[in-house]
């Protein structure tokens, strides 16, 4: 009984000593069944894996890997099925009331980012709203076609007639299609910078029309006016 007891409390103190202790591993750890990972290059530090589901293996590893000199990084690995969208790197909260997981944000193996949304249907995908300084888009082409000399600038008649019928302005989205498809800001905003084109043309073509008619004005007021001199003189 004495040397039960006396291997009990020892058992205790090299208990307390070896987690009070850093644990230093030389070499790759892993959770779980063992998994044949990476070996070691170069570039590649070690690995943490997380294994151990016996119907799936994939592989699910965070590891160090240096870039270069002074160039490090923190890699994850999600899987083997890079492209598709059955792996993805998941992050959220646990809910104090039921201790239920619910999901904020998700990494997909094909490459897609999903915030409050682990279906992303973009690239980047928000289900919510965005508050930014700045926002840049890469357009592809701009309006400045307008100005070309080849350009058909429509009669306002036409434009009219497509207004009353369409309900928008020629060439631009019907609110109907906005609402099923969403608004592509990099054509919308050529489609209206089209149409502030358009509209400048018509003002200058206004413009040269409203001079011609000036002069004409003009014109006929001085045969008019030479005129009733000659009736004056009668």
């Amino acid at each position: 009984m004495k040397h039960k007891c006396c291997l009990f409390f020892a058992g205790i103190f090299f208990s307390v000593i070896t987690f009070s202790q850093d644990l230093n591993i030389n070499g790759n750890l892993r959770i779980g069944k063992l998994i044949p990972g990476l070996t070691d290059t170069a570039q590649w530090g070690k690995r943490l894996y997380f294994s151990g589901a016996s119907e799936n293996s994939d592989p699910l590893w965070i590891a160090r890997y240096n870039a270069g000199p002074e160039a490090s990084e923190l890699r994850v690995n999600l899987g083997d099925n890079y492209g598709g969208q059955t792996d993805k790197f998941i992050v959220g909260a646990i809910k104090y009331a039921n201790l239920t997981f619910t999901p904020v944000m998700a990494v997909v193996a094909n490459g897609r980012v999903g915030i409050n949304t682990v279906e992303p249907q973009a690239t980047l995908s928000v289900n919510g709203n965005l508050l930014a300084k700045g926002i840049k888009i890469k357009a592809n082409g701009w309006a400045d076609y307008v100005f070309d000399s080849t350009y058909r600038l429509r009669p306002l008649a036409q434009v009219q007639d497509s207004i009353k019928q369409n309900k928008c302005l020629p060439g631009m989205p019907s609110g109907k299609s906005l609402l099923a498809e969403g608004l592509d800001l990099a054509v919308i905003n050529k489609l209206q910078q089209e149409k502030i084109e358009e509209l400048f043309l018509y003002m200058i073509g206004q413009e040269a029309e409203l001079k011609e008619m000036t002069q004409t004005l003009q014109a006929q007021q001085l045969q008019i006016d030479a005129l009733l001199k000659d009736l004056s003189r009668k």
